[in-house]
């Protein structure tokens, strides 16, 4: 019963904070549920995203300890980097993190109680790549030699019109 108040007060967080698309997640472990909200639901390659955490104990817990890592979830590439977590209260932490190359990313947050054993869950982020560069500005790139070919053209004409052959 304890479970799902704290499961309901944990959506009802997810309902009051201010979100953007899908900004906030709920990542589960066997005895903390962590809200995790983020300033951006996008996230791009090299963008700094702010994480902002709150831990709710399933029981009554002392202060718990979290430690961030980001891995890569590309199978080939495990690549892997800590994040400065900064405790803002009890049970509330902050987070900034900005991610080196596109595809999908797994934030593993470990919790570490003072009394038992540490418990980690995962959270899977998707960066995408830089904004491309906007449609009018590929299409003027892509005709600016036709147009200096056609005016080029012009001007030769114009030369061979007026006989100015040398």
């Amino acid at each position: 019963m304890r479970k799902v108040f704290v499961l309901g007060g944990a959506l009802l967080l997810l309902g009051v904070a201010p979100r953007v698309g899908e900004a906030s997640r709920l990542v589960t472990t066997r005895s903390f549920d962590l809200v995790v909200q983020r300033t951006s639901a996008a996230v791009d390659r090299n963008q700094s995203v702010q994480l902002d955490i709150t831990v709710a104990p399933h029981a009554d817990a002392d202060d718990v300890a979290l430690r961030i890592v980001a891995v890569s979830a590309t199978p080939f590439d495990q690549r892997s980097f800590p994040l400065k977590v900064q405790a803002d209260d009890l049970h509330h932490y902050t987070s900034a993190i900005s991610f080196p190359e596109r595809g999908t990313w797994n934030l593993l947050l470990t919790l570490t109680p003072q009394s038992g054993p540490a418990e980690t869950g995962r959270l899977a982020i998707a960066v995408s790549g830089q904004k491309a560069m906007p449609e009018s500005l590929a299409w003027a790139i892509g005709f600016a030699p036709l147009l200096s070919l056609a005016l080029f053209a012009l001007s030769e004409a114009a030369r061979l019109q007026t006989g100015s052959l040398a």
